[in-house]
């Protein structure tokens, strides 16, 4: 599809549409129930990881209010900031690759200062990298 794809280009099209165009092209319903299923998981894991954040800083302050403080926070966030929790996924996914691949490398290069990277390990750093642009391209592009 053309149009979508100067959707995308353009940086107009969040993941809600493309989830459904994706079930649109595959044309399967085990495709649709399957995306549908894991971005539902996606979202209601991340609440449920901001509650627990809110209320464990918010402990000795608001002792009281917490439920419904940690429970309204991540409502209103879905409710008003446009994909929120995906954007937070996909902050944490380049976190995450920082802590998965490059440091546990760099550690690696520590203990075994003379000895080469195996392919393995090239190709790991270069797909952590191309995740890490991806993220910076995708929120300035």
């Amino acid at each position: 599809d053309p149009v979508f794809y100067e959707k995308i280009l353009q940086g107009n099209v969040n993941s809600g549409d493309l989830i459904s165009m994706i079930c649109e092209v595959s044309g399967s319903k085990v495709t649709h129930v399957l995306l549908t299923s894991l971005s539902l998981l996606a979202i209601v894991t991340s609440a449920i990881g901001m509650s627990v954040g809110i209320s464990v800083s918010l402990k000795e302050i608001f002792k009281k209010y917490i439920p419904i403080i940690t429970s309204a926070l991540p409502t209103l966030a879905v409710l008003l900031i446009p994909n929120a929790f995906m954007s937070i996924l996909s902050f944490g996914g380049m976190i995450a690759t920082v802590f998965v691949v490059f440091l546990p490398l760099y550690l690696y290069s520590l203990i075994y200062k003379n000895q080469k990277y195996d392919i393995q390990n090239i190709l790991c750093l270069l797909f952590a990298i191309l995740v890490i642009i991806g993220e910076f391209l995708t929120k300035n592009g």
